[in-house]
């Protein structure tokens, strides 16, 4: 009886060694990963579009509500990014549609134009020429009047997150 108990003190020693190799190998695989993926930063502009026309405010705002949608999708279009590309000879236009994205707050006239690079003074660079761009098309186009509320530089990554990853890690080998 003694040596079914000293043996299975041993497996589950054994077992608790495994599983802290587990634990050690892959939240340290995970943090030295994480060190070595260069950061990328975020910068977001914001666009306000207000509809123009004729009618009441109230018909203003609904038209704006519903062209919102549809104005996204405009600030992403190759006649808004080629503008942007051409002052930038080192992107392609592949390059910046993969870099950039616009979504919509509900229930609101603002469309986030958000821009993600490796440098954040380019990327906040980035966000408000675009910005810049969809108001000069939209100008004479659209019956919309837009203001632009700039990005702001990014001071933190928005990846990879070296601490948050780790801990990942170290869940995955338990």
């Amino acid at each position: 009886m003694h040596s079914t108990s000293h043996l299975r003190a041993l497996a589950l020693r054994r077992w608790l060694c495994i599983v802290a190799f587990g634990v050690t190998l892959c939240s340290a695989g995970t943090f030295v990963a994480s060190q070595l993926i260069p950061p990328v930063y975020q910068a977001t502009a914001t666009l306000l579009i207000h509809f123009e026309t004729t009618g009441s405010s109230y018909e203003n705002t609904s038209a704006s509500l519903e062209a919102v949608p549809t104005y996204a999708q405009l600030v992403v279009s190759p006649s808004v990014l080629r503008p942007v590309v051409t002052s930038h000879a080192h992107f392609t236009l592949a390059e910046l549609s993969a870099m950039v994205s616009a979504d919509t707050v509900p229930n609101t006239q603002l469309i986030k134009v958000t821009v993600e690079s490796n440098d954040p003074l380019l990327a906040t660079q980035l966000a408000n020429e675009i910005c810049q761009s969809f108001e000069q098309f939209a100008t004479g186009q659209l019956p919309v009047s837009i203001h632009i509320l700039p990005a702001d530089q990014p001071h933190n990554p928005v990846r990879p997150k070296p601490l948050p990853d780790t801990l990942i890690g170290a869940f995955v080998g338990i």
